[in-house]
């Protein structure tokens, strides 16, 4: 929301998803927000980077919270993948193996 037009929907939700032919549970959120431009998207999980936008100026932040949230999904085996287009939002899709998973895997 923070990065999205007043009145914007945000939607989350959950569910499995497969890939690499391993099972993962995977939480997306998805705005109808500004998006994100291609060139952008390489900076979005590392530190201290911001991307510019048109309401950059309204929010606050170090540009921390998604290289935390890429830390903890890669700490439990996972992965975070964004999808984005300018004009048209993102979904951003935090992936965590399945416990099935990650019992194969001990």
């Amino acid at each position: 929301m923070k990065y999205s037009p007043e009145h914007a929907q945000v939607r989350c939700g959950f569910d499995v998803a497969e890939q690499d032919d391993r099972l993962y549970i995977a939480c997306r959120v998805r705005d109808n927000g500004y998006g994100i431009a291609e060139p952008d998207k390489a900076r979005l999980f590392t530190a201290f980077q911001r991307i510019e936008s048109s309401n950059r100026d309204r929010q606050k932040g170090i540009g921390l919270g998604l290289v935390f949230v890429k830390i903890v999904a890669e700490k439990h085996g996972g992965m975070v993948e964004v999808a984005s287009e300018p004009g048209k939002g993102s979904t951003f899709s935090i992936l965590i193996p399945h416990l099935t998973e990650r019992m194969a895997s001990l």
